[in-house]
């Protein structure tokens, strides 16, 4: 499971968190641990969302 600690000390969760789709980024997090990804999982599709972004 993602853990609260990774999503406060995570770059690419803060960097997410200011880009102009921001506001959808906890949406997608809460997705991600409802699904039951594991840290390297979610860390994985949060990457890919950062590299999209950028």
């Amino acid at each position: 499971m993602i853990s609260d600690a990774y999503l406060t000390r995570s770059r690419v969760v803060r960097g997410l968190r200011d880009d102009p789709f921001g506001e959808h980024i906890d949406l997608y997090i809460e997705e991600l641990q409802r699904r039951g990804n594991s840290l390297e999982i979610g860390h994985r599709y949060l990457s890919l969302a950062w590299d999209f972004g950028f």
